[in-house]
């Protein structure tokens, strides 16, 4: 009973907080690629990428600490629980995978020098094709994978006690 008076600890209570602002910071990024403004964009999808660190840092944490925590919801819910918690992981696999390559792929082709805001980012076409292909996907896998880990965390904790933790 830490942060959010749940039989959590204090890591997985502030992994959820890194995951929502996370996410918030996602939608803000997205908003402004749309909007034309690349370094607002460009800001708030590295932010947005550093607490995806931090969340995973809190997690690994929680997990050398205190081990596996199983749902202590009713065995009914078990299949529905299970399944929905394997595609989150999953999905979270490949956003973080696609999130890492697009943040440092775009880091990498950044000229930092230029005082004009989208000289900064004069990337060739290709590039910026699959750039924006790719970040559309990322964006909605990385929204997709932060509601639904919200989700465990309010099935895991909130809603249901957990069962035990290994």
């Amino acid at each position: 009973m830490v942060l959010f008076n749940t039989a959590s600890s204090i890591f997985t209570d502030l992994g959820v907080i890194c995951v929502a602002i996370s996410g918030v910071l996602a939608v803000i990024a997205h908003r402004r690629i749309l909007q034309g403004r690349p370094w607002l964009h460009h800001l708030t999808v590295i932010s947005g990428y550093i607490f995806l660190v931090l969340f995973l840092t809190f997690y690994i944490t929680n997990f050398i600490l205190h081990g596996t925590t199983f749902f202590g919801g009713p065995e009914v819910l078990k299949l529905i629980y299970y399944p929905f918690l394997l595609t989150h992981m999953v999905t979270a696999a490949v956003m973080g995978g696609l999130t890492t390559y697009l943040v440092f792929s775009g880091l990498k082709r950044t000229v930092y020098s230029e005082p004009d805001e989208w000289k900064k980012f004069q990337y060739e076409d290709s590039y910026r094709q699959r750039h924006m292909k790719l970040g559309r996907w990322g964006f909605y896998l990385w929204y997709l994978t932060v509601i639904s880990g919200i989700m465990v965390y309010l099935l895991l904790y909130v809603i249901f006690e957990p069962a035990k933790t290994l």
